[in-house]
């Protein structure tokens, strides 16, 4: 992947792209959206970069490319938080060029920005790159012309070199294949109560909190309950594991990996979610080292538990998992290209041992 950015500009996002996007152990501060993980306050008077972490596999990357075509363009709200970066930038990637860092205040606006200096440094704008953790950016970046990565994009196996590894691993639709059944199940529900419902071809509960389901679905919050607690419950009790799921996640172990099962059901939705999870588990017989449940933030989860590689149904999860550094392998129905996406657990494990256990 490194090779498609040599002999290109490349434009690096800072926060989530060049380090984590994480402060004082908060993904979010609570305070207001624009934000995101740090308040105003710290904005205004803390040292809070200082400790940001930088991801080592950029690092690698940025060190490897021509440092006259490599930039800089962040997004900042305060004057201490552009001086703070000039630093952290300067410690954590020497080889980036002060001149060629840009800090501007807004995120949505980049995409501009680069085609602007394409004009300033009369270069053609195909031979620039977008690397950002923002997709809503990246697609307006790629409908101007641009090309546009995101951080997930760069995981490679030159840059793993772990041989044993702690592996988290998502239940539903992740060691089963309940999606259409559940969706089916919500369906024929919601029509029972009268609802009327516009079917979507790819439906999925981004935020692992029940929201989609009630914006698709219109279910209010005790009609939620119910679906999630005993539909939901009921179909995914009876599913049966993937083809191949048990005998992969035992030679996982026997090649010396740790394996944490890491699943979003919660104590909103679930009496016992654990017990849930493990009667299910147990009864499968699937090995696992730990159980993490009510894990909505699933890179939350993985960063606690010091996951190396994380293997998800979601989209929404690995993007996000893939922000803080970890590997990430998406569990999909469809076939496709995309190297770190499969629909067979068998394939799954011939990645693994070609790129991080061999």
């Amino acid at each position: 992947m490194i090779e498609k950015l040599k002999d290109k500009y490349v434009f690096f996002d800072v926060d989530g792209t060049l380090s984590e996007y994480r402060y004082n152990n908060k993904l979010y501060s609570g305070g207001c959206p624009e934000l995101g993980c740090q308040t105003l306050e710290d904005l205004l008077f803390s040292n809070l970069f200082s400790k940001a972490r930088p991801l080592k596999t950029m690092q690698k990357i940025v060190s490897n490319l021509d440092s006259n075509r490599v930039f800089v363009l962040g997004t900042t709200v305060t004057n201490n938080e552009v001086e703070q970066k000039y630093t952290w930038l300067k410690e954590n990637y020497p080889n980036i060029k002060h001149e060629n860092i840009c800090f501007i205040s807004s995120t949505m606006l980049k995409p501009e920005v680069i085609l602007e200096y394409c004009k300033h440094l009369n270069i053609n704008k195909e031979d620039a790159v977008f690397v950002d953790d923002r997709l809503d950016v990246l697609r307006k970046a790629e409908e101007l012309g641009i090309t546009a990565y995101h951080p997930s994009s760069f995981v490679e196996k030159k840059y793993i070199i772990k041989k044993y590894m702690k592996i988290g691993i998502d239940i539903d639709d992740t060691l089963t294949d309940v999606k259409d059944e559940l969706y089916q199940a919500a369906v024929d529900y919601a029509k029972s109560l009268g609802k009327k419902i516009e079917e979507e071809n790819d439906f999925e509960d981004k935020n692992n909190n029940g929201n989609k389901w009630q914006e698709v679905f219109h279910f209010n919050y005790q009609e939620l309950k119910y679906f999630l607690k005993d539909i939901q419950e009921e179909i995914t009790n009876k599913a049966l594991p993937r083809e191949y799921v048990v005998d992969v996640i035992n030679k996982l172990k026997e090649d010396g990996n740790e394996i944490i099962i890491i699943t979003a059901r919660d104590y909103e939705f679930h009496d016992d979610p654990y017990k849930y999870s493990k009667d299910w588990l147990d009864k499968n017989n699937i090995y696992y080292d730990k159980l993490v449940v009510n894990a909505r933030d699933k890179k939350k989860a993985c960063v606690e538990e010091k996951i190396d590689l994380f293997i998800d149904d979601s989209k929404t999860n690995c993007l996000a998992v893939a922000s803080s550094g970890i590997n990430t392998i998406r569990v999909c129905n469809e076939v496709t290209d995309a190297e770190n996406c499969f629909n067979n657990w068998q394939d799954i494990y011939n990645y693994i041992k070609s790129n991080y256990n061999s």
